[in-house]
């Protein structure tokens, strides 16, 4: 099952385990999406043999796992800045585990990667550059290094997210380069995906916004229990899609904009004191720790609220239900 990094947080804090077993606690989280990259891996690539294969049918690559590619990007998001803040805190002494453990966090981190690139999931990719960018920001303490550490993240990002090529427009032969290496990386379709004036924009980009801001007017015309729960496909269908829009879609594609649709803007407004108390809450922890080794976690798990509400923002879906 799916644990709402805000409700961990709260359970976590409720709890109030020794800092060990709440390191044992992310290990075990991180390491067992990784072995669910792992097992994705060892049964799609010999299937599908090549990359383009792959990229045609990347929605087959977590079904046996966690069935959504979608969700398993949500997944690998999370646990991304769980094994980064693992290790950090070895490097710098706050945990001394067995070199056993620390080569396979290192092996799980290499899956993990492979297994996000897998993906071809925008969310997932957005997500993960997110939460490990505020997680590196919160551990490092200089502003020339924090700026360093943006301008890595956005140089590394262009792998995967291609909005250099919007800045490219103005050299149509650098523009068409890019293009060409980042389709034979990503596919065509996922490539075009992201340009909204594309056929493959059109359903990837417009139709979840059209659906999304088909939610939020349902949140104003009935906000106090809103439309029921699940009930956004009928009630999209029947009143509230546009005419330009062709998709049947049966959620807001945003985590926040559903709720107000389908439980109304008490719930709503509830849903936001969840996330900011327990946002807060590690805040304040980050800021007057104990120790080194409670703000590397605070800090890890700051990250990991980040990464999902950015994921939940932007897919949302099956998570919400």
């Amino acid at each position: 099952g799916i644990l709402e990094p805000a409700a961990m947080a709260f359970i976590l804090l409720a709890l109030r385990p020794t800092r060990s077993d709440l390191s044992v606690l992310l290990v075990v989280v991180a390491i067992s999406v990784g072995i669910g990259g792992l097992l994705n891996m060892i049964q799609t690539i010999p299937a599908m043999k090549t990359l383009a294969v792959m990229q045609d049918r990347r929605l087959f690559f977590s079904r046996i796992t966690y069935f959504n590619v979608g969700l398993f990007g949500e997944m690998l998001a999370m646990a991304m800045p769980l094994l980064l803040a693992t290790l950090l805190a070895q490097r710098r002494g706050h945990l001394h585990l067995p070199q056993g453990v620390v080569a396979v966090l290192i092996s799980t981190l290499a899956v993990s990667v492979v297994s996000l690139f897998l993906t071809f999931s925008k969310s997932a990719y957005l997500a993960t550059f997110g939460g490990c960018l505020v997680l590196l920001l919160l551990v490092v303490h200089s502003w020339r290094r924090r700026i360093a550490i943006v301008f890595a993240t956005a140089l590394l990002s262009t792998v995967v997210i291609p909005w250099p090529a919007f800045f490219l427009q103005v050299s149509p032969p650098l523009e068409q380069a890019y293009r060409s290496t980042m389709v034979s990386l990503m596919g065509e379709s996922r490539y075009n995906s992201w340009n909204p004036s594309t056929l493959s924009g059109q359903g990837s980009l417009i139709e979840r916004w059209y659906a999304t801001r088909a939610a939020l007017q349902m949140a104003v015309d009935h906000p106090l229990l809103g439309i029921g729960l699940d009930q956004f496909k009928g009630q999209y269908v029947g009143h509230y899609r546009p005419p330009e829009a062709h998709l049947d879609l049966d959620w807001a594609h945003s985590m926040f904009p559903e709720v107000a649709a389908e439980l109304g803007l008490p719930a709503l407004i509830l849903d936001l004191i969840f996330y900011a108390a327990a946002m807060l809450a590690l805040w304040r922890i980050y800021r007057a720790p104990p120790d080194p080794l409670t703000r590397l976690l605070a800090s890890a798990l700051l990250a990991v609220v980040v990464s999902w509400l950015l994921v939940g923002t932007a897919f949302a879906g099956d998570m919400y239900r």
